[in-house]
């Protein structure tokens, strides 16, 4: 639960967060993992939809240029 983590995870349905440094919080949810194959199958699938319909190469190479023009302006001869 710390930086950018929380707005592509969606906790119980394509991952897990567990307070930066709760080792406690972190080691449940790995537990209930292993334990639960249906849960396992279902993390597996939401986060692999997530990934496929967020972070496209069209969508990561538009941020990068967006990113590249903000810090450093193309400029004309």
């Amino acid at each position: 639960r710390d930086g950018g983590v929380p707005g592509i995870i969606t906790p119980g349905v394509n991952g897990g967060l567990a307070a930066p440094g709760n080792h406690d919080e972190y080691l449940s949810q790995l537990t209930a993992l292993l334990g639960n194959p249906a849960m396992r199958n279902g993390w597996i699938t939401a986060a692999r939809r997530t990934v496929q319909e967020r972070f496209t190469l069209d969508r990561v190479f538009a941020d990068f240029d967006r990113i590249l023009g903000e810090i450093a302006p193309v400029s004309s001869p």
